[in-house]
């Protein structure tokens, strides 16, 4: 059905392989500030800062990736559940899980059943078969 593109898989696991070069660049920054070396703890927190605001970037695209993705499983199932949207979408169930807290924050999709056994609706078609 709604498959994630492989861009965007191989954009997040370049994310992932940005993750040590982050906690690298930080632990050299420590040691930098501990041994008085000011112009090597500013260009370091500079390099982290940029790392880190790539990651956010690169989070919030593939947040809205997925939240489109259960969206587009929602309207075409009608009604699923997560381990079924999971699948439906090739995403991991952890990802879907998030994906369905923000779109039920914000409105979007409405769940229902047991706290063991949720059901997940897009709220317009709750509302169309009401």
């Amino acid at each position: 059905m709604a498959k994630i593109s492989e861009d965007r898989l191989l954009l997040r696991a370049a994310a992932v392989a940005t993750l040590p070069a982050t906690v690298l660049g930080n632990a050299d920054a420590i040691y930098a500030v501990l041994t008085h070396q000011n112009t090597r703890v500013a260009v370091d927190f500079i390099l982290v800062t940029v790392a880190v605001c790539c990651l956010r970037s690169v989070s919030l695209v593939l947040d809205t990736d997925a939240d489109q993705a259960v969206l587009r499983q929602l309207a075409h199932t009608g009604e699923s559940d997560l381990d079924a949207i999971a699948f439906d979408t090739g995403l991991r169930p952890a990802t879907v899980k998030l994906a369905l807290a923000r779109l039920c924050a914000a409105g979007e999709v409405t769940a229902s059943g047991t706290p063991e056994r949720r059901v997940y609706r897009a709220a317009d078609w709750a509302r169309a078969t009401e």
